[in-house]
């Protein structure tokens, strides 16, 4: 696999499709060429959800290519176990990613919302994060 050519065709596909994205997106979809882990991102995604919610067009301002790395990488990660402005779960004090999983699983199962500590278990799983948690 030539990665240069395949790199050049995304784009120039991403450019003939650039005033349908209605129908890139459904062309994508009948083609499967997603595998189940970025379908879960796309079915969770808060960020995604906000940004559609919200028909985000503004211009972002980027600082450094770090700054552009994390804004367009928050697009690619599965995190419904977080909430949108309320921190349920006291999670935006968590270190990393995994102590906010572990938080996010051990409130949920503390408050009986198995719906979402299922979420968070799956997510932690693909994330080979394995926690059993000490729930009294």
């Amino acid at each position: 696999m030539n990665e240069n050519n395949v790199l050049k065709n995304l784009i120039t596909l991403i450019k003939i499709f650039n005033d349908v994205p209605e129908l890139f997106a459904k062309k994508l979809l009948e083609h499967n060429v997603f595998n189940e882990e970025f379908i879960n991102v796309l079915s969770n995604n808060i960020d995604l959800i906000n940004a559609f919610n919200n028909n985000v067009k503004t211009k972002k301002v980027f600082y450094s290519i770090d700054d552009v790395n994390k804004y367009y990488d928050k697009f690619f990660k599965a995190n419904f176990y977080k909430q949108n402005e309320i921190d349920k779960y006291n999670v935006y004090n968590a270190k990393d990613e995994k102590e906010a999983l572990i938080i996010q699983l051990e409130n949920a199962l503390r408050n009986e919302d198995y719906i979402l500590a299922d979420k968070i278990n799956a997510y932690m799983k693909l994330l080979n994060i394995n926690y059993i948690p000490n729930i009294k």
